[in-house]
């Protein structure tokens, strides 16, 4: 956290630092919440993963190339090679059941049941409140050259 507070200072003191290698942004939405929330300033690393790979629970912003003009904050939680099954309203990774980070249903009712086996470049991401969340579960799994930036 201090780390993160000493990158906002010096954005904001120093624009010209702000996107080149990190970049602080808004959190719009409760998606996120109860870990980040609607307002909150967060520090994302720019490019982090041209030397290497995201894992589980890295928090990422992104592009989906079917949505213009919105960039989303989600967590990791199915990495390539994965054979990801929404079934019964709970999320299975390799046929063993996952707990989100925050509490509540993680299927929606009008969601079927689904299964998607991760390729190469592809990442199943949740956001850390399921019932307010616009995540893989509808968007589908997110390709790694998609990824904007890596919270830290």
């Amino acid at each position: 956290m201090f780390a993160q507070k000493v990158i906002q200072l010096i954005t904001r003191l120093n624009p010209r630092f702000q996107g080149k290698r990190f970049s602080t942004i808004t959190v719009n939405g409760n998606s996120m919440a109860p870990t980040f929330s609607n307002g909150n300033r967060i520090s994302i690393s720019r490019n982090p993963y041209k030397t290497d790979r995201p894992i589980l629970g890295d928090v990422v912003v992104f592009a989906h190339p079917g949505v213009k003009q919105t960039t989303f904050l989600k967590r990791i939680v199915g990495l390539p090679g994965d054979l990801i099954e929404l079934k019964c309203k709970r999320i299975f990774v390799n046929n063993q059941s996952i707990t989100p980070h925050a509490q509540g249903p993680v299927g929606q009712s009008q969601l079927l049941d689904l299964m998607w086996p991760l390729e190469g470049d592809e990442y199943f991401v949740l956001g850390d409140n399921p019932c307010d969340s616009l995540d893989s579960r509808r968007l589908g799994p997110i390709k790694l050259s998609w990824i904007i930036g890596k919270v830290w």
